[in-house]
């Protein structure tokens, strides 16, 4: 019965379209705007139109916009609180690790449906419904808990992070709804990431100097340390400002409702405990209570005994590192606002209960007209990207949301949209469907036969040659379209060349979309909330201040050109889209690798990066410290990174400590090697310190030609692009070190590969690539000489005859009279 009312609903719905049928077929924009609430600006309306009336469309775009939080929210910074309203590009938030991360851009303010997200401790955060959320969805869950239990291991949810699933607010509001999905998902605890990248080591004390901000007994850096300091620290506030109550709970007695608020805070942090409630005694004092799953007493022998005998045969609160969203609920709308974050995950804390947060329409649209209007089954869209997060999570995301905004309408359109980006009518027949093949296959599309065929390739530049011949040969009848839309960042691809070249000129329709035509620049009167979504006056100032108007990516993501053919970039779209792709990160395996890039004036930040394997990650940055600290707290950094037996030994050694050591760096390197020299006296040391001189000649030959390398800081360089390209480099999501990388330009000269130095990106007023710097230091191949196991080219014997030869050389050297 129930299929049956969804046939007969799907008919009426059809019925209800036929009457204005034609009409929306002429006129996708009233199309958008009566069935999808969408108002599309005139050069949004020029793109439909030209997909109503050309084979293919080609639009080279400017940069977009983002999701948003209410702008009361609170927000955490190294020295206090401040709002989402108030936040500025250049303040610095607290990072899902427990690390100060840069705000590096910020939206306008806009209204639209509004959320309240409701967390398992109480804890409430208003955002809208398209925010989005990294979460542990309960399936995940449930496999974790049978891969514990079979190796005998605790669940900690913090330790499997890497597995976490990106979520709107309405989609979790949605999976609540539903018998598939239990009533809650995980989210990470202010430093509950800590176990699937490294711990945070804030240890100003040892490091000699004072703690930026202290507000009542808890210092602001404490609560983002590693978990074992927060719990040291802990132990020495209950031994010194506490008791237990006759139920066994510890009871904290602090002097301001400011001093409770940050002991709840740690207390919730470390995961070991639950605030049952805060109030304000007799005298004024201040109380937080707390049950707590072990003894919070070390050097008081008399509380810990009273603290055991009173919970003795009792359940002590137990918890892993995380908090669980029970219900999201409709609130009345409220303005809301979004920033974008440098650090780990592009996810800050939000909210006083330290809340995990995250940082696309028109091809979404065109797709969901071109099913709706066609008769059932006769038409399809098919999308394709390069990554499948941009499939999936960005597009088909869309897709989604107008599906809903549709029903909401009264014009509901056909069929469902399914998770994993496939549109079904009832009966079954497939009428949309996202796909990220592998690159190299040209038969991807294979299969699909019907008389109308849309195909979206979104973010053009980043899809390789192979799949835009596949988008090819399913496009063959007359009725089908292709539109291609992107920044246009790199020319020498498929979509620069269908774009630029004259023997495309009759084939494609082209659009330029720069950011100067957009209704903030001329004035068009759009409704709201567009004039806040659309790309700023503020932040094109912003962006030709930081790149300059030469520089490559301005001429991209705002002018919408692409750049001169004489300006190389190093690592083109396609390269960045594969190594910065989340989907599938190895696991990290192998030896630990440290990349340093030591900065110490200016804008300039000293770098961390890290690499096992095939994976890498950005650690840590700062500014303005002095050579010996940087060494300190790089060492404090690798340390807190090797790896561990199971009970908590440091078992690993011979870790790498890559520095650049041209200038600055040299400071940090001596000092590196004064430490290791005292390890090595005392027995003890388990890292080597390696200089990475890229002004040096390039390496010897390590299975391939560097003969085409001015310098070994090109051939490094080059290595990590094609790393990257081939899958032997993938690197956690870092906006900021992939901006950088991608502005790397490169030049020949005499023959040989030049990249451009740091002197003369300055020059054209580009900052220097930090981050990208940190990255080619911890992802370079170094070569010490054969070793067993070495597979050679060249027989043995000719390399131990070349070997022989180079050391009766230097013994004739050594020896010599002159």
């Amino acid at each position: 019965m129930q299929g049956e009312l969804v046939v007969v609903h799907e008919a009426v719905a059809s019925l209800r379209v036929d009457g204005v049928q034609d009409s929306y077929r002429l006129n996708p924009a009233a199309w958008a705007k009566d069935v999808l609430g969408v108002h599309l600006w005139s050069k949004q309306r020029e793109i439909t139109e030209s997909v109503r009336d050309h084979k293919r469309t080609v639009v080279a775009s400017c940069h977009g916009s983002g999701k948003a939080l209410a702008l009361d929210t609170l927000l955490p910074t190294p020295t206090g609180w401040t709002t989402m309203g108030e936040v500025q590009v250049g303040d610095e938030l607290i990072g899902v690790n427990g690390k100060p991360t840069r705000v590096v851009a910020t939206t306008p303010v806009w209204e639209e449906d509004t959320y309240e997200v409701v967390f398992s401790d109480g804890s409430t955060i208003t955002c809208s419904g398209q925010h989005e959320w990294n979460t542990l969805p309960a399936k995940v869950r449930n496999r974790i808990r049978v891969q514990c239990h079979r190796e005998d291991m605790a669940v900690d949810w913090s330790h499997w992070w890497h597995l976490a699933e990106t979520f709107t607010t309405v989609e979790l509001a949605e999976t609540l709804r539903t018998n598939t999905y239990e009533h809650n998902h995980a989210v990470p605890l202010s430093s509950g990431i800590e176990g699937v990248e490294t711990a945070f080591l804030l240890d100003e004390y040892h490091m000699g100097y004072e703690p930026a901000r202290m507000v009542g007994r808890v210092p602001i850096s404490m609560l983002r340390a590693a978990k074992w300091q927060r719990w040291a620290f802990l132990q020495g506030l209950s031994d010194a400002d506490s008791y237990v109550d006759r139920t066994g709970a510890v009871v904290y007695t602090v002097r301001t409702e400011n001093d409770a608020q940050l002991v709840m805070e740690l207390l919730r942090g470390l995961g070991k405990a639950m605030v049952t409630r805060s109030y304000k005694d007799k005298q004024g004092d201040w109380k937080v209570v707390a049950r707590i799953e072990e003894s919070p007493y070390r050097d008081n022998e008399g509380m810990d005994s009273e603290w055991r005998q009173r919970n003795h045969g009792k359940r002590t609160y137990s918890r892993n590192t995380a908090r669980m969203v029970v219900d999201v609920r409709r609130v009345p709308t409220v303005k809301t606002r979004c920033v974008q974050v440098d650090g780990l995950y592009n996810l800050y804390l939000a909210g006083s209960e330290m809340i995990p947060t995250h940082n696309s329409m028109i091809a979404s649209v065109i797709s969901a007209w071109w099913v709706a209007v066609h008769p059932p089954g006769t038409a399809i869209v098919v999308t394709t990207a390069p990554t499948y997060h941009q499939v999936n999570a960005i597009l088909w995301e869309e897709l989604r949301k107008h599906h809903r905004a549709a029903a909401a309408l009264g014009l509901p359109l056909p069929g469902k949209i399914t998770q994993d980006n496939h549109w079904k009518l009832s009966d079954g027949t497939l009428v949309g469907m996202g796909r990220k093949p592998a690159d190299g296959d040209s038969n991807a599309f294979q299969g699909i036969h019907r008389a109308r065929v849309l195909v979206v390739i979104d973010e053009a530049c980043g899809v390789p040659e192979e799949l835009w011949t596949g988008v090819e040969a399913i496009t063959t009848t007359a009725n089908s379209r292709i539109l291609a839309i992107g920044n246009p960042d790199d020319i020498d691809t498929t979509f620069g060349e269908v774009y630029t070249e004259e023997r495309y000129a009759s084939m494609w329709n082209r659009i330029a979309i720069p950011a100067s035509v957009t209704p903030n620049f001329t004035g068009e009167p759009v409704p709201m909330p567009l004039p806040d979504v659309l790309v700023q006056r503020d932040w094109v100032e912003e962006r030709r201040k930081a790149w300059t108007e030469d520089d490559p990516r301005y001429q991209s993501k705002v002018e919408a050109k692409f750049p001169e053919q004489g300006v190389m970039s190093l690592f083109g779209p396609a390269v960045l889209a594969r190594a910065f792709d989340q989907d599938g990160l190895p696991k990290p395996d192998g030896k630990l690798k440290i990349g340093v890039d030591p900065a110490r004036y200016g804008n300039d930040r000293t770098t961390v990066v890290a690499r096992r394997g095939r994976l890498m990650w950005v650690v840590d940055s700062w500014q303005g410290m002095d050579t010996v600290n940087t060494a300190k707290r790089v060492m404090n950094l690798a340390d807190e990174l090797r790896e561990v037996d199971d009970d908590g030994k440091k078992v690993e050694f011979d870790v790498e400590i890559r520095v650049d050591v041209i200038g600055l760096g040299a400071g940090v390197v001596d000092t590196l090697a004064f430490e290791q020299a005292k390890l090595e006296a005392a027995g003890e040391a388990w890292y080597t310190t390696v200089e990475m001189n890229g002004s040096a000649a390039p390496p010897i030959e390590q299975g391939g030609s560097t003969q085409g390398y001015g310098n070994a800081r090109a051939y490094w360089y080059d290595q990590l692009k094609q790393g990257m390209a081939n899958g032997s480099r993938r690197v956690v999501e870092h906006d900021v070190a992939k901006d950088e990388l991608g502005g790397i330009r490169f030049a020949y000269r005499s023959g040989k590969m030049y990249i451009e130095s740091k002197d003369e990106m300055k020059k054209r007023g580009v900052k220097s690539p930090d981050y990208a710097d940190g990255l080619v230091y911890a992802g370079a191949e170094l070569f010490d000489g054969a070793e067993v196991g070495d597979v050679l080219s060249t027989p043995a014997e000719e390399v131990a005859a070349a070997e022989l030869q180079e050391l009766l050389e230097s013994v004739e050297m050594q020896i010599s009279p002159f």
